[in-house]
């Protein structure tokens, strides 16, 4: 995969020229805050978002405690996924289209790189959202999948995207009896009820990142493995590709009636 820096600038300058949306992930005040922003300029060291007035209150904080933002960048058949401190914020900035706005600039590392382009359509879950009844916890590799777990293995969830090859999500541990303990390729249960129906997913932790320094909740990537090994697998699979697609109609018919 290209990785090397002559490749993302002429990656970002052309995304630039579209006008690309970037996902920008925002910790602050306790929480992530996820936003839309579309790329307004590439500056040696750093790239400019826009921003709307309000989030002043989110990047502020960040910009004078020094914080890192986790910034995600569509770049044709792949994308920019980096972590990077957010430098500086204006409310005057000039777009390229000749108009001025809040934008907020945050560093490129010399260490990002690109990715290949997640295979699976991706949806964000929006409140309101249906969504089958989830059920997870950590469970240890020798362990067969239809054994019931542990009940202090068991994790409470919410969904922050998702799609048929796995999905962001939050997570806190159900007992707070039980500090939560995450590391990347932890095993994972996950019980997903619809339509009467029960169905169990192999999954492994991906990426665990806690919204801050203690906390105990972390935002983590969970990858559905084995769906195509067998016919109940492929079922599980185009029962969440259907409900994906429920989803994105019923946020184009809020976004068409406002």
């Amino acid at each position: 995969m290209p990785s090397d820096s002559s490749s993302i600038q002429q990656a970002l300058q052309s995304a630039l020229t579209a006008g690309a949306q970037a996902r920008l992930q925002l910790p602050s005040e306790g929480r992530v805050h996820e936003r839309q922003a579309r790329l307004l300029a590439v500056e040696p060291g750093g790239l400019w978002f826009e921003i709307a007035g309000g989030d002043a209150r989110v990047v502020d904080p960040m910009i004078e405690s020094g914080a890192r933002a986790r910034v995600f960048i569509p770049l044709g058949m792949h994308h920019l996924q980096y972590n990077g401190t957010v430098l500086q914020r204006l409310s005057d900035f000039a777009k390229p289209d000749g108009t001025r706005g809040w934008a907020v600039r945050i560093e490129l590392p010399a260490s990002a790189a690109l990715s290949p382009r997640r295979k699976h359509f991706r949806i964000r879950v929006a409140p309101g959202d249906a969504l089958p009844t989830l059920k997870i916890w950590k469970i240890e590799d020798r362990i067969s999948l239809a054994d019931r777990p542990l009940p202090s293995s068991e994790l409470m969830i919410e969904p922050i995207d998702i799609s048929a090859g796995g999905m962001r999500a939050t997570v806190r541990s159900k007992n707070a009896a039980f500090p939560l303990q995450l590391s990347t390729e932890q095993r994972l249960r996950i019980e997903l009820c619809c339509e009467k129906e029960s169905y169990l997913i192999e999954a492994r932790l991906r990426h665990p990142r806690r919204v801050e320094p203690g906390s105990e909740s972390a935002v983590v990537g969970i990858e559905f493995t084995n769906l195509e090994r067998d016919a109940s697998g492929r079922k599980i699979a185009s029962l969440l590709n259907k409900l994906i697609g429920a989803i994105q109609r019923k946020q184009l018919r809020e976004r068409n009636a406002a």
